[in-house]
């Protein structure tokens, strides 16, 4: 006999995914956040980023355009709000102290309650408004505490299809990669639960070595002038 499933069940799948879907689409770039105590206003050419990661069961996001900040995140669907574990802070991807102080402005105001960022101030709550070809991202702490992300309607994945592939996929040693104009600033690789197992530059290099990594599968996340690439490899 066929299991039926009723089709409220299904709507709320679907409107769930919905929820989710804008998110993932694109590099969010900080434009403005507003406390109680102080409003910071971003400037356009300090552009830290917000980015979410889809490893199927389990999803990565990524604060920050210099010194990065990484964390698990968990939906709420019904609520429209998430939370973060599993906080950690990889080195540093650049030392301009102009774009640091508002990465740091972020995490220590707003993200957490503490300055060792170890309690964060969730759930955090999230809308999407729409003004023409932007869409804009507005993320509530649990004190009322509002970081404002603003995105084009370019999809991550228009930005993909177009401009990076990877070969040879599956790979056992080296894994080369072709951007055609578009120069990559650096790479990093996560395991299927989001932990980061390497990062690297690839300076003058169209290839990194992957020949230590344990076989599996592996993200490929590309870094660029134009936001970031993330592309899927076999390790065997």
């Amino acid at each position: 006999m066929k299991k039926l499933i009723p089709l409220y069940m299904f709507l709320g799948f679907f409107s769930a995914n919905a929820q989710i879907e804008p998110l993932l689409e694109h590099i969010w770039e900080l434009e403005q956040v507003v406390t109680i105590d102080s409003t910071l206003t971003v400037p356009n050419d300090i552009i830290p980023t917000l980015e979410i990661l889809d490893f199927g069961n389990n999803y990565l996001i990524s604060f920050g355009s210099c010194q990065f900040l990484e964390a698990q995140i968990l939906f709420d669907n019904q609520d429209e709000s998430f939370a973060i574990s599993e906080i950690s802070m990889p080195l540093a991807n650049c030392n301009d102290n102009e774009i640091l102080s508002y990465e740091f402005f972020l995490y220590e105001e707003f993200l957490f309650e503490d300055t060792s960022l170890t309690i964060p101030y969730q759930p955090y709550n999230y809308t999407f408004t729409t003004e023409g070809s932007i869409i804009y991202l507005d993320i509530t702490n649990s004190v009322g505490d509002v970081a404002t992300y603003t995105a084009s309607t370019l999809s991550n994945d228009d930005f993909n299809s177009t401009q990076f592939s990877i070969y040879p996929n599956p790979t056992t040693n080296l894994l080369h990669i072709e951007s055609g104009e578009t120069e990559i600033q650096n790479v990093s690789i996560f395991n299927l639960s989001g932990k980061q197992v390497l990062q690297a530059d690839l300076q003058d290099k169209q290839f990194i070595e992957v020949g230590h990594l344990n076989n599996g599968v592996y993200l490929l996340k590309m870094e660029t002038e134009n936001g970031s690439v993330v592309k899927k490899f076999v390790k065997y």
